[in-house]
């Protein structure tokens, strides 16, 4: 099964192109829409893993796909480094907030780690860092299964 979802790019001139952050940031757009009709499609999601979904298929219309395909792998490319930098700086962050806590990662997501008037903003600070790990990993997973047909 297919998911179609049209996305159309229209560019005044020929000669204007959009920066790769711009497209980034559609492309991050696009793929929660693609997200979120996958799920609607497929009722079981949480019982099945990603690898048995079937891929599904964006169609971007544009009038120059010589322009568009360059732009759409260069955002894809420059997505995925910013990503990868960023979960690189969380888990650095991680490292950091847990060594003053002396606690690890895992102590603090099963709730082992006992609050104190002390670390309570450390602790706090620690948990976001998680939460954000995990979203950058998924994001992460989410970016290197795309593929850019021509």
């Amino acid at each position: 099964m297919s998911l179609f979802v049209h996305a159309k790019y229209q560019m005044q001139q020929n000669s204007e192109l959009l920066d790769c952050r711009s497209i980034s940031n559609r492309l991050t757009l696009l793929k929660a829409s693609v997200s979120v009709n996958s799920v609607d499609q497929h009722p079981a999601h949480e019982s099945v893993s990603e690898k048995d979904l079937p891929m599904a298929t964006i169609q971007i219309k544009t009038p120059s796909p010589d322009q568009a395909i360059p732009l759409v792998k260069d955002a894809l490319a420059m997505e995925t480094k910013l990503t990868r930098d960023s979960l690189r700086t969380t888990d650095e962050r991680i490292a950091t907030l847990s060594s003053r806590l002396s606690v690890t990662p895992e102590q603090v997501l099963a709730g082992a780690v006992p609050r104190t008037e002390d670390n309570e903003a450390i602790l706090l600070d620690l948990e976001g860092e998680l939460e954000l790990r995990q979203v950058l990993q998924d994001t992460l997973r989410h970016l290197e299964q795309l593929e850019v047909c021509s």
